[in-house]
């Protein structure tokens, strides 16, 4: 049960990764072809993007509720045709969890080590988390109210250095440096610009990237996800500003430019902040360059519907597709065992070398056939092939000879495996076949 749904988690994270790339991908295809689209409607896909990635972790436990077969043959058309076996490890995560490791006289599969290194960093970022959150509501605290507004707290404070908006402590607080009101105009333009993040239903979705990154502490997508969302935020609420409330692109470019150069780096959690974050999708060209450079830039909106239905059709293909690769393999591929030719004991014992084959420096292998029982011991050791040689002479030279095979037999009959599973029940394995090398030291 635990390998089960540490495989959930890893395959979310993948399907995270391969989000990432498909929308890289499909960007950089909308440049190539000019399919301008405006930076709301980039949000607005963006989301729908994400929202899908998140909703496949209910939707994939659904699904195992229902037999494996009804969802095979629909599976396998889809993704047969460009399968390739590279992808069913993706598929196969569970069963590649419960391989065991040895360390002195504990033994521990991957999947027991993936979750204690896991609740380890769980632990530190729910202590991060409480930090951040208590440094927050100190900020709020400390802040002097200014005016409510339709439930929106505004404040001014004197411990921050540029505007932000959160709902990260229940309610929607609007933070103001307590600097904006020697500029009456940058305070003006600094809460029009908050209040569209609330209009844009931005601060919901600072909180869920902000939780998401802490869940996915490790997974670089979880990363970049955040920082694609804060500059798509912070670009589509400039362009609605600019390009349909009518403000001065100038006088807005200027107050971008004084509530930066007052920051002094401050960042503050589940926050949107005025302030211009760097980008790492644009090589060291900062987001505020990118944002002062779209104000004067005015989108067409001839053919908008057609644009964004092919940039809509062109992402959610390739994230369809990257779905099919991370979950729904195991669907179109073999049960778990019946085609699987790599079986791992999760305890060996090694043969014993002959006196006569020491004293004679001959080395060799042995090739042998058995069947893993429904309790993981061996059974039916055959031996299918066998070669002996001198240590000094070439391996061309290497004969048949029986000289291993008693000794392979006996160290294989002790060797124990991870019983086969099918339907829930664990099987009898047969053909197994395994080869036990002879060497000597120099």
């Amino acid at each position: 049960m635990t390998s089960s749904f540490l495989a959930l988690y890893l395959q979310v994270n993948l399907l995270l990764a391969a989000a990432w790339l498909v929308w890289r991908f499909t960007r950089v295809v909308a440049k190539t072809f000019q399919i301008e689209v405006s930076q709301q409607c980039q949000l607005i896909v963006a989301r729908y993007v994400f929202t899908g990635v998140l909703l496949s972790v209910p939707l994939l436990l659904i699904s195992k509720l229902f037999p494996a077969e009804w969802l095979a043959d629909f599976s396998a058309g889809i993704s047969a045709s460009w399968f390739t076996p590279d992808f069913v490890v993706v598929a196969d995560l569970d069963h590649g969890l419960e391989n065991r490791y040895a360390f002195g006289n504990i033994q521990l599969n991957l999947a027991a080590l993936f979750t204690i290194a896991l609740l380890a960093g769980f632990a530190w970022q729910i202590r991060s988390l409480v930090i951040a959150l208590r440094n927050l509501q100190n900020v709020v605290l400390d802040a002097t109210e200014w005016k409510r507004l339709h439930g929106i707290h505004f404040l001014f404070s004197q411990r921050i250095s540029s505007p932000f908006s959160t709902r990260a402590l229940g309610r929607k607080h609007v933070v103001l440096p307590s600097s904006l009101l020697l500029s009456p105009r940058n305070l003006r333009l600094a809460v029009t610009h908050e209040l569209q993040h609330l209009r844009n239903g931005d601060l919901g979705w600072v909180i869920l990237l902000e939780l998401v990154k802490r869940l996915c502490f490790w997974n670089p997508a979880a990363h970049v996800w955040q920082y694609e969302f804060d500059n798509l935020q912070e670009l589509a609420c400039d362009e609605v500003l600019v390009q349909e409330k009518r403000v001065s692109a100038l006088a807005y470019g200027n107050c971008l430019l004084e509530v930066a150069s007052a920051n002094t780096g401050q960042h503050l959690i589940a926050a949107s902040s005025m302030v211009p974050k760097l980008s790492w999708s644009r090589n060291n060209h900062s987001q505020l360059k990118r944002r002062i450079l779209m104000l004067d830039k005015r989108g067409s909106n001839k053919h908008t519907f057609l644009k964004l239905a092919g940039y809509a059709v062109l992402l959610g293909a390739g994230i369809f597709n990257a779905a099919f690769v991370v979950f729904a393999a195991e669907q179109g591929t073999p049960a778990a065992g019946a085609e699987r030719k790599d079986y791992i004991p999760i305890s060996r014992v090694n043969p014993q070398y002959p006196a006569s084959a020491i004293e004679q420096k001959q080395v060799g292998w042995v090739q042998i056939e058995f069947a893993i029982a429904t309790d993981g011991s061996v059974q039916d050791a055959v031996v299918l092939d066998h070669c002996v040689r001198l240590q000094a002479a070439a391996p061309e030279s290497c004969t048949p000879d029986p000289l291993f095979d008693a000794e392979s037999l006996a160290a294989l009959s002790q060797w124990k495996y991870e019983p086969v599973v099918e339907n829930g029940a664990a099987v009898k394995r047969e053909g197994v076949q395994t080869i036990l090398r002879y060497e000597l030291g120099d």
